[in-house]
């Protein structure tokens, strides 16, 4: 392997990938690493380190092969809110009824004995809440502009010469809200729709009740909002359990690095509690990192840092003072470069020699 000026990407665009450095040559961390340099076990009879490079060698041209021959291009799946519209049209098409989606505005903290305390409200109060210009003297009403022009069929709230919120409907335009809930069809009336998409932009109403502070006497109830995350939560948790029962032990301690929760340590048994308890607290997030398509790459990522193969610093790895990339994703592109395979397989090395010595 040459010995030559090693070379680091900068910035954080588009990452390119690291010449491959030279590990004989590399110098030791001289700060905060705390890890001690992992020093090669002596071989077993069971497997020499001969073998052990064999194996390993084999195993990522392996990898490198298989990633050859992927051609096929995966659709992108369109926003929730592209895939809405489009279950909606079919719905229409089979003939069954359109949604009749209802979004409550509620006041919070409606004073009940006569007295206000701050931030109370009395009973029958009322609040209008404007929508007001931008720096380019533009009104901001929380709609897209394909909404408004959608609605100015009915309702003249577009300016089509300007192309620009008409400011002679919006000027003119409140949100009455008061200790009364206001029920709004937001499929069924634009004035509504409208209300709707106000009140989600404006500061003092929160999005949900979950979401109030000092600052918002009014909160949005969007119960098919609210359905429809619940869910998915509890279909991302059912899918989780099912990935961590098919898990090996090895793989539990790994998707765990992978997580952030150091694992080495841990026996089979507390691995699963920690990726129970992950998948309980975040189970969109857990299925997400189990279902990337580069997981198998920033599981051995994760590993070579807790094991103080590699060393990570500011989202950026190194193997000791010299920079592979500058985050995760651009590490997973260095390590799949061909070009890196012969330090990719003395990185690995070292992976498998600090995983035998605990």
């Amino acid at each position: 392997m040459s010995t030559s000026e090693q070379k680091t990407t900068k910035g954080k665009g588009e990452a390119k990938a690291s010449p491959a450095p030279s590990l004989e040559n590399a110098t030791k961390p001289s700060a905060p690493a705390k890890s001690k340099p992992v020093t090669p076990a002596p071989a077993t009879p069971a497997e020499t380190e001969k073998e052990i490079e064999e194996r390993l060698r084999a195993k990522i041209e392996a990898e490198y092969a298989e990633k050859a021959k992927e051609t096929v291009v995966k659709d992108t799946p369109g926003s929730q809110e592209e895939i809405a519209k489009a279950v909606a049209k079919t719905s229409e098409e089979l003939g069954a009824k359109p949604i009749n989606r209802i979004v409550i505005i509620r006041a919070n903290n409606v004073a009940t004995n006569g007295e206000v305390q701050l931030g109370q409200l009395l009973p029958g109060t009322k609040k209008g809440y404007h929508v007001y210009k931008n720096d380019f003297d533009v009104y901001v009403t929380g709609l897209t502009d394909e909404e408004l022009m959608e609605i100015n069929k009915r309702l003249p709230v577009w300016d089509v010469e300007r192309k620009i919120p008409n400011p002679e409907f919006w000027k003119k335009y409140s949100l009455v809200l008061g200790t009364s809930e206001k029920r709004l069809h937001i499929d069924k009336n634009d004035r509504q729709f409208i209300d709707w998409k106000v009140a989600l932009s404006h500061p003092d109403i929160a999005n949900s009740e979950s979401k109030l502070n000092s600052r918002t006497p009014f909160f949005i109830v969007d119960e098919e909002a609210e359905a429809e995350q619940s869910n998915r939560e509890l279909n991302a948790l059912t899918k989780s359990y099912n990935y961590i029962t098919n898990m090996t032990a090895t793989e539990k301690k790994a998707f765990l690095s992978l997580l952030g929760i150091p694992s080495k340590d841990s026996t089979e048994s507390v691995a699963t509690l920690h990726l129970r308890q992950q998948a309980e607290e975040f189970p969109e997030k857990f299925v997400s990192y189990y279902e990337d398509t580069s997981k198998k790459e920033k599981l051995i990522i994760s590993e070579m840092v807790e094991y103080n193969v590699l060393r990570k610093s500011n989202g950026a790895y190194y193997y000791n003072e010299v920079l592979l990339a500058v985050d995760m994703l651009a590490t997973v592109q260095w390590m799949s470069d061909p070009k890196n395979q012969e330090v990719k397989l003395k990185l690995m090395q070292q992976l498998e020699l600090a995983k035998k010595q605990g």
